[in-house]
């Protein structure tokens, strides 16, 4: 039985993928290292082997080469042929000396931020990446990259070690409690300004209690914040804006200048893992990295008199 293939290579796929990112050819061609006049000839040898029509017309207001419908068509298939690609190259690649650690803003800033200057100091030979993600949920790109996430799976190519529960509590600052009181209850609750945690759609995250939040939904009167920052929901607090859940490992960390409040609140805890590939943990670079996150995680706890849960 005759089968049909499409023969498109990985350079053709990234070829259009910078060109769909950028919509320049001057920087499609210089980050390939090739001439303008190269990405024009790949792309019209990629739309010959379609079969298509132009992928990319000049919009000359803009200044710059849209995607046509066929392009958004194929667009998710040729970053699917460029990330396989990558992935492959990093397997091959096994005495590459880059580590990326992938986490929240609170675990990158907090936790692992006061120890990595001394680490650049002891391995000057280690090329390190950090990617901020709040959400606390991750595509695994790559075989050299690190998670700290909430979410398990089962894939089992990975490891999840546990790094700590973090219990959530609800908190303000001093002039918002003088201002307003401290809440006993839900219905108190109810009448405050309360700061949702939108960077992610966990209920133990938005505001510390899946029980909560089924208590706060439905409610017009209730007055509900979005906050889709990191940092300025811890601002926004700090400054008497309203309540805010947060663990208190990470409130003493980041040295807010705010109390607990509602301290009945039953929070739901939240356990970090920290996510690595089987294969990445047996070398030895793998090991370092997955240790030195352990020894940060101990030390900043030590600081602030907890012991890891």
């Amino acid at each position: 039985m005759k089968k049909n293939f499409l023969n498109i290579s990985t350079y053709e796929a990234l070829l259009f993928c910078k060109l769909y990112e950028t919509g320049n050819t001057s920087e499609v061609a210089q980050y390939l290292g090739v001439s303008t006049a190269q990405v024009s000839v790949g792309i019209g040898r990629l739309e010959k082997k379609l079969g298509t029509s132009p992928l990319f017309i000049r919009n000359r207001r803009q200044g710059k080469f849209v995607p046509t419908n066929a392009a958004e068509k194929i667009e998710q298939n040729m970053q699917c042929i460029v990330r396989f690609s990558r992935e492959i190259f990093d397997v091959q690649e096994s005495d590459d000396k880059h580590v990326a650690i992938k986490s929240t803003h609170t675990v990158l800033e907090h936790f692992l931020g006061p120890y990595v200057p001394s680490f650049f100091e002891e391995h000057p030979d280690i090329r390190m990446g950090f990617k901020q993600d709040d959400e606390l949920s991750f595509k695994k790109n790559s075989l050299n990259e690190i998670l700290i996430t909430c979410f398990l799976d089962d894939n089992p190519l990975y490891q999840y070690i546990p790094y700590h529960s973090f219990q959530q509590k609800l908190w303000a600052s001093p002039d918002y409690i003088d201002k307003y009181g401290n809440p006993t209850s839900v219905q108190e609750l109810k009448t405050h300004r309360l700061l949702m945690r939108k960077v992610a759609d966990d209920p133990r995250a938005l505001f510390g209690s899946s029980f909560i939040k089924t208590q706060l939904r439905g409610d017009e009167n209730i007055r509900l914040h979005d906050i889709y920052s990191v940092r300025f929901i811890d601002i926004l607090c700090e400054r008497g804006c309203g309540i805010m859940a947060s663990a208190e490992e990470s409130v003493k960390l980041a040295k807010l200048k705010i109390e607990q409040v509602y301290q009945d609140f039953k929070g739901d805890e939240v356990t970090l893992y920290v996510c690595v590939s089987k294969d990445f943990l047996k070398r030895d670079i793998g090991k370092m990295v997955t240790n030195w996150i352990f020894k940060c995680r101990n030390e900043s706890f030590r600081t602030i008199g907890v012991t890891p849960a």
